[in-house]
């Protein structure tokens, strides 16, 4: 066998373990040490969320210049870093499915400010599952419930995407979480994160992830309302300006959730240094609430704590009364 498919069959064999990491993770240690292959005296491991990793490069990752195996196994990346985290701020997808002469995807929701066709994630996630699933002769009909801000730097877009895949799987039951991972990153890098929740150390391009215990924290998210920053705009930005990180406190911080230590004054975000000076909205944030902190490309800013009233007007977005969650997708019951 080569070993690519060694190891996908080594995946395949312990990813139910790995799932139910994923829906609590305080089930399974974060490493777990049965997940390991020896192949070509090279031992193998298994991330918390199933990426399959050579052991001694997911041990050294903190030197800074991590080469990671990707699913050729022959090809590596350099990691980069995140922590992202789920909280109780949740979209709502509803999927029905009906026979057809052909395969149909509609897509309607309450939002005015999100496209309804090809150009919605949704919709790509969709069309992606039928072309790896076969499924042919269907209406899909998906209803989005938006309640998170849109263009927001808080992976709206990408939550209702792992959300479609997450859903049709659990239908027609054709995937296992190893192709499900695969597919989320071929839509985005913030969909496995999304696929699985919680929190969690994502490197490479944002697939690779590592479980970290949950934040206990209070939040509050503020937005400017007629602003919105695309993914692209703010890196594009950040490489125009030539910007380097001055604040890596990646390590610091993944030590002091593991510890349930405080890690307020460690918060930051590099995308926000490329977007801030463009923006007077972003300014007036910072000015009114110094520590509040960018979240993903912007515009919304989080504080970790909640405020009870807005110090704003009614410009801004306001949510208040948020937590951190340990779950991504969840089947919630219609009746």
């Amino acid at each position: 066998l080569k070993e690519d498919a060694v190891l996908k069959m080594f995946y395949q064999i312990t990813h139910a373990v790995t799932f139910m990491h994923s829906l609590n993770p305080p089930l399974v240690h974060r490493d777990l040490k049965v997940e390991n292959v020896l192949f070509k005296n090279k031992k193998f491991m298994l991330t918390d969320f199933g990426s399959v990793v050579e052991e001694q490069q997911f041990y050294n990752r903190k030197k800074g210049d991590c080469p990671i195996v990707d699913e050729n196994i022959q090809k590596y990346t350099t990691m980069a870093y995140r922590a992202p985290e789920m909280i109780n701020l949740y979209d709502y997808i509803t999927i029905k499915i009906e026979h057809a002469h052909c395969n149909q995807i509609i897509l309607s929701g309450n939002s005015t400010k999100i496209p309804y066709d090809k150009n919605n994630l949704v919709y790509k996630a969709v069309e992606l599952y039928c072309k790896e699933t076969g499924l042919k002769n269907l209406k899909i009909d998906i209803y989005i419930e938006k309640n998170i801000p849109i263009a927001a730097g808080l992976a709206g877009g990408s939550t209702d995407a792992a959300g479609t895949l997450w859903g049709l799987n659990y239908i027609f039951q054709r995937l296992d979480l190893y192709k499900l991972n695969e597919l989320s990153a071929k839509l985005g890098s913030d969909l496995n994160v999304c696929l699985h929740g919680g929190c969690c150390l994502a490197t490479s391009r944002g697939e690779v992830l590592e479980g970290l215990p949950t934040l206990d924290y209070e939040l509050t998210l503020i937005k400017p309302k007629n602003l919105g920053i695309s993914a692209k705009e703010a890196y594009s930005k950040f490489d125009t300006k030539k910007l380097i990180s001055s604040k890596n406190y990646t390590d610091i911080i993944i030590q002091r959730i593991r510890s349930n230590s405080d890690i307020i004054q460690y918060t930051h975000n590099d995308l926000e240094d490329a977007v801030f000076d463009d923006y007077k909205e972003l300014q007036d944030i910072k000015a009114v609430i110094p520590e509040a902190i960018m979240s993903g490309s912007g515009p919304t800013y989080f504080v970790l704590k909640n405020i009870k009233d807005s110090p704003f007007n009614a410009d801004f977005e306001f949510i208040n009364n948020l937590c951190f969650i340990n779950t991504g997708i969840e089947l919630i019951d219609l009746q």
